[in-house]
């Protein structure tokens, strides 16, 4: 939300300016919808590309975002893993032999 004051003046005064923008923070919030999203962390995910379907399936069952991929021979899968299934979603990947799992350096 960004509030725009386009007179520099005074003619408010500081009641009057703390009131403006409390107004229209309020008709924002009430108009705009809520969005929530949850606290990810980042995993990097090294497999052959036989393991796709597997690898895939875990990822949208959980609900992780894919943030990047690389499709070769070898893929490179970049996900955010919800901080609430974690240990869910590790413990799975970690069933698929052959899967390497590190977690991301960058945010």
């Amino acid at each position: 939300m960004i509030v725009v004051r386009y007179f520099g003046g005074t003619l408010l005064g500081v009641p009057g300016l703390i009131q403006a923008y409390k107004s229209a923070t309020a008709m924002v919030l009430q108009l705009i919808p809520v969005v929530q999203k949850p606290i990810e962390v980042m995993y990097e995910l090294h497999f052959d590309y036989t393991l796709m379907n597997e690898v895939m399936m875990i990822v949208k069952q959980f609900g992780c975002s894919v943030m990047g991929q690389e499709m070769q021979l070898f893929c490179l899968l970049k996900i955010g893993i919800p901080k609430a299934r974690l240990d869910e979603v590790l413990y799975k990947l970690k069933e698929i032999h052959s899967l390497d799992i590190q977690k991301s350096k960058t945010a």
